[in-house]
């Protein structure tokens, strides 16, 4: 925008003395000399101001040209660079967005391995202690067994050793 104003600027800027010039050449000859002058000088100023018009018309219409020439390929660079710009900006959204991804996988993985852990070391305690448990009755049990069979033993040591008692007799009916 700030390229086409400067455009419209020059141009204006090249009218104006183009307009000078010819009210400065007009100025020049006194007041009473154009009606006096000869129609040839006249004809030759008219050409010679037409002829600087034209000049100045087409250095400000090669000025616009240029201009334009120059804001399209400032315009062009602009819409390259943006496009470069927004390519790297969705490269960089990508790879911030996959490396989230592996961060929450990761977190992921942390935390289920943490549970898994866990869930194995209580596994683990609770085997110690059903272990525990049954040695300690399989403990208990032998001594009840080994009592028994002791009990069992002196029972028997003691009947070897008393002296057969007779029976009693039995009740008739």
């Amino acid at each position: 925008m700030k390229k086409i104003f400067a455009v419209v600027m020059a141009v204006a800027f090249v009218f104006s003395v183009a307009g000078f010039a010819v009210a400065a050449e007009k100025a020049a000859a006194p007041a009473a000399a154009p009606a006096a002058a000869p129609a040839a000088e006249k004809k030759e100023a008219d050409k010679k101001a037409a002829a600087e018009k034209k000049e100045s018309d087409k250095k400000a219409e090669a000025e616009k040209k240029e201009a334009d020439k120059k804001a399209a390929a400032e315009k062009k660079e602009a819409k390259k660079k943006a496009k470069a710009e927004k390519k790297e900006a969705e490269k960089k959204a990508a790879a911030e967005k996959k490396e989230a991804e592996k961060k929450e996988a990761d977190k992921k993985a942390a935390a289920e391995k943490k549970e898994a852990d866990k869930k194995a070391a209580a596994e683990k305690k609770e085997a110690k202690k059903k272990a525990k448990a049954e040695k300690k009755e399989a403990e208990k049990k032998a001594a009840a067994e080994k009592k028994e069979a002791e009990k069992k033993a002196t029972a028997e040591k003691k009947a070897k050793t008393e002296p057969a008692t007779p029976a009693a007799p039995a009740e008739k009916k």
